[in-house]
């Protein structure tokens, strides 16, 4: 007797069973699987911690601490310290998470700090009073060196929304970037300083605004009192933007200074009043090797001075052009 023949439907069944068996699903821990844990290491003395703060607290100055994972929370820093992240291929990029509860990292006057190879970022600083209006990812006022960090995705209400220095502050081959600023009239929504703040290397401030409806002057860096704002080395400062206040790239204050050297270029911010790459009101000098371009604003699309002193090397069209829409403007 023949035998019999299988329907269509079982040998559609089977079929469907070895394709499947074919297809491999990511597990579900896989999809939105929680960040690393922190682990804070004394790379001087010894000991892990589960978060920096307990690490900071137990460390005596001059200690070298080691970041692994993601640690949550704010920390504050009281006395001289190093602070390196290590990435790992199970653990990631070694980060700083304020999880929006107040500034990341709040630097005291009395420490001497760097950090190096860390991302900061989710910090709010929205609080009524200050300081705790200012600084989303950091607000020092001592001494502070960053390496390789990336101040990222954080608030301030008032300035500052990456980065609030009171003390002299130096970036290297750092970010800071997607920073914002909440509050009408506010300053500085990548970095805001009263203090020496020194840009080196490769640094990059970009992409630093005000939310919907707020305002910022200096869109990416906001110099206020006697601040001095050096930019060298092959520093960038572009697509930033000021809302409806002035200074797209970079504000100066009355009192501050603002110095481009080396091969330096402020590029392609927006201020919706004056100044799109630089509004000042006091000191501006651009040296050989800096340049000002591509930037835009209601007058003085690359720099617009309020009774400020701009030095621009000769001829002028080298160094600041292709501004819209004018190059520069300075009334008193």
């Amino acid at each position: 007797m023949p035998r019999p023949r299988r329907s269509r439907v079982a040998a559609l069944s089977l079929l469907a069973t070895f394709v499947a068996s074919l297809i491999v699903l990511p597990a579900p821990a896989a999809l939105g699987a929680a960040p690393p844990p922190c682990k804070v290491a004394n790379l001087t003395r010894g000991g892990t911690k589960g978060t920096l703060q307990k690490a900071v607290t137990a460390a005596r100055a001059g200690d070298v601490l080691r970041v692994t994972g993601t640690c949550k929370g704010t920390t504050v820093i009281a006395k001289d310290l190093t602070i390196r992240g290590k990435r790992t291929k199970a653990t990631g990029t070694p980060t700083l998470d304020g999880r929006r509860a107040g500034s990341v990292v709040t630097i005291e006057v009395t420490a001497t700090v760097t950090m190096a190879g860390l991302t900061i970022r989710n910090g709010a600083a929205l609080g009524a009073d200050w300081p705790n209006q200012s600084g989303g990812g950091i607000f020092t006022f001592g001494i502070l060196t960053l390496r390789k960090v990336v101040v990222t995705k954080n608030r301030a209400r008032v300035s500052g929304g990456g980065i609030r220095a009171q003390g002299a502050t130096t970036l290297i081959d750092s970010v800071v970037k997607d920073n914002r600023i909440t509050e009408v009239g506010g300053g500085g929504c990548g970095i805001a300083t009263e203090a020496t703040v020194t840009l080196q290397g490769t640094t990059t401030v970009k992409h630093n605004t005000p939310t919907s409806g707020a305002s910022c002057l200096g869109g990416g860096i906001a110099a206020y009192l006697t601040a001095t704002v050096l930019l060298q080395d092959a520093v960038r400062v572009e697509t930033n933007e000021s809302g409806d206040l002035g200074g797209g790239g970079i504000f100066v204050d009355n009192n501050a200074a603002a110095v481009l050297d080396d091969d330096s270029l402020v590029y392609q911010n927006v201020a919706g009043q004056t100044g799109g790459g630089v509004y000042a009101e006091g000191v501006v000098t651009i040296l050989a090797d800096a340049w000002v371009a591509g930037n835009s604003a209601s007058d003085g699309g690359g720099i617009y001075g309020l009774c400020a002193t701009v030095t621009i090397p000769d001829p002028q069209i080298d160094h600041v052009f292709n501004n819209v829409p004018n190059q520069v403007s300075v009334i008193c």
